[in-house]
């Protein structure tokens, strides 16, 4: 019984997650439920019961948007989340020094959301919007996160389905698992063309003190022509030394009573 109501949110958050990357704010329950790897007549549930608590709304011709109870939620993880605001000048910078797009993301149950971006100042780069969700199994900048959180959550997005995006994504449990392992062994990830064709992405996980689960990942995204192998590993240290000064912040601040838990 409780795996199926897992399985209920996680067709939930599929759905809504679809928002976050599509070229409209309103999306026909036929499209909604293709992008989000559903047959229509699941969705439609799904969709019903999202719209009855506020979480999608009727857009007319049989279309849905975001309900104002999303917009709520936003506006209070804007509020309550200083990682943004704190890592934003250290990622100016490592984009600066790299050439390259550079972004943060942190968990949001199956799904990687993007909650600050630096853009390449290069006339080819990669344009990633705040806010935008991604599958925790698609590419280096969410594999970084994944591979530091619990065990539940990597079960809960294998469960929810490994859906594939390029010819280059992993889709079986086994290599996923596999991947993860070496993650954690060599402490980053690396991808090329997972979740986009011909986009690298170089990511590490945003461990304060360098122990416990992943509070965040930072990534450096490119076109993978201009993103070599030899430029990965002039980038590796400088991502990693960026990540270590995000992750000394974040440390110093929760070393002080007043500041709370961040």
């Amino acid at each position: 019984m409780a795996r199926r109501s897992g399985s209920s949110l996680e067709r939930g958050l599929r759905l809504l997650a679809v928002f976050a990357t599509a070229d409209e704010p309103e999306l026909t329950v036929t499209n909604l439920a293709r992008q989000a790897g559903l047959p229509p007549s699941t969705a439609y549930r799904y969709i019903q019961g999202l719209r009855e608590a506020g979480y999608l709304e009727s857009a007319g011709s049989g279309a849905v948007r975001l309900g104002e109870k999303v917009a709520a939620l936003a506006r209070r993880l804007q509020l309550r989340d200083p990682l943004p605001d704190l890592a934003r000048p250290v990622m100016r910078e490592l984009s600066r020094l790299t050439s390259e797009t550079v972004l943060l993301v942190e968990a949001a149950g199956i799904f990687g959301v993007c909650v600050e971006r630096v853009e390449s100042q290069e006339p080819v780069r990669l344009s990633f919007a705040k806010g935008r969700m991604e599958p925790l199994h698609a590419g280096a900048t969410v594999r970084a996160l994944l591979a530091f959180l619990p065990d539940d959550v990597l079960e809960a997005v294998i469960a929810g389905g490994l859906g594939r995006y390029t010819e280059a994504t992993i889709t079986d449990p086994g290599r996923l698992r596999e991947n993860l392992a070496e993650v954690r062994r060599l402490g980053y990830a690396n991808s090329v063309g997972e979740m986009d064709d011909e986009v690298r992405a170089l990511a590490v996980p945003l461990r304060p003190g360098g122990r416990g689960w992943a509070r965040a990942a930072l990534s450096v995204t490119g076109p993978a022509f201009r993103f070599t192998d030899e430029k990965v590993k002039r980038v590796l240290p400088l991502l990693q030394a960026s990540a270590a000064r995000i992750e000394g912040i974040l440390a110093s601040l929760s070393e002080r009573p007043e500041s709370g838990n961040i």
